[in-house]
């Protein structure tokens, strides 16, 4: 029988022991999620796949719990899908973009994994037109003035400025509203043209038995019809490098770089004119943008 003596050192060194287990095993979990992810990459990115079902075009995606009962919350995708349009519809063949794996999900992105709202949409320009500086000083004096004639030269001096000002408040709230539309216009259109993606969820942390190409594909099965034995994408240029594109180009110097497209469509709001060019690669959609003659906004996505 161990002595109290003998029996603490033993107690120390066991939990010595499972204190080293656990630590070894946080150390070996971002190497074994790295490996994994790697190995889902290698497997997956550049492959086409067909959709089964219509996906949002937000980066919210899909949420997918491959261990539920209930893998999909059917009602909230419908309500994503009419609240963002569909990026992706059943039937619609789309390419593997990227694979994320996180602590508690599997990000499966296709055509770009999603919209999201950057710096690429016009900003909408203030509309506060704030007193100058000679109308506040006219608003001083006027309120100090005695004199009656004088008293009335100063009011009607205020009311030229406050309808100058009036008049350029309007005239900003014109751009703005203007603004507004086109910003409206090239949202709808990105959220239509920047795919969606999966999130295979998990309670706790993503298990190793999930971690493989064949897991992956079982818990997208009912929602992906994948292809196989599909290259990793690839951009076949056809006399103009996409890189060179600028904002503020014309239509004349994108059709130097590219030819004509080949697909075009406009439409008129708010008074702008917007244009919507269309060159298709060998794999690759490269869209241009143009307002009132001037590239806005042009995007490459895998097809």
């Amino acid at each position: 029988m161990l002595s109290a003596g003998w029996y603490a050192v033993f107690k120390f060194f066991s939990q010595l022991g499972l204190a080293l287990a656990a630590i070894a095993c946080l150390i070996a979990a971002p190497r074994l999620l790295a490996q994994s992810e790697d190995a889902l990459r290698r497997h997956f990115e550049g492959e086409q796949v067909v959709s089964r079902i219509d996906m949002p075009g937000h980066t919210k995606g899909i949420d997918l719990r491959p261990l539920a009962e209930q893998p999909i919350d059917y009602r909230r995708v419908g309500s994503d899908v009419r609240r963002y349009g569909a990026a992706i519809h059943s039937g619609d063949t789309v390419t593997v973009t990227q694979v994320k794996v996180k602590k508690k999900l599997i990000e499966f992105q296709l055509d770009g994994g999603g919209y999201r709202a950057g710096s690429d949409l016009p900003s909408i320009p203030s509309t506060h037109v704030s007193k100058s500086s000679r109308e506040k000083r006219l608003e001083k004096e006027r309120e100090d003035e005695t004199d009656g004639k004088k008293k009335r030269e100063l009011k009607e001096e205020l009311d030229d400025l406050r309808r100058d000002r009036e008049r350029e408040q309007a005239r900003l709230q014109a751009d703005a509203a203007q603004a507004e539309v086109l910003r409206t216009s090239l949202e709808r259109d990105g959220r239509l043209r920047s795919g969606s993606r999966f999130n295979l969820r998990y309670e706790q942390q993503v298990p190793r038995s999930e971690l493989t190409p064949e897991a992956v594909m079982a818990a997208l099965a009912d929602y992906l019809e994948f292809q196989g034995g599909a290259s990793p994408s690839r951009l076949v240029r056809r006399g103009g490098n996409p890189l060179e594109l600028r904002k503020g180009m014309t239509p004349e110097q994108v059709s130097d770089l590219f030819g004509e497209p080949d697909e075009r469509s406009d439409e008129e709001a708010a008074g702008l004119r917007i244009v919507r060019w269309e060159f298709r690669f060998e794999e690759a959609l490269l869209s241009v943008h143009f307002v009132e003659g001037l590239v806005v906004k042009y995007s490459l996505t895998a097809e």
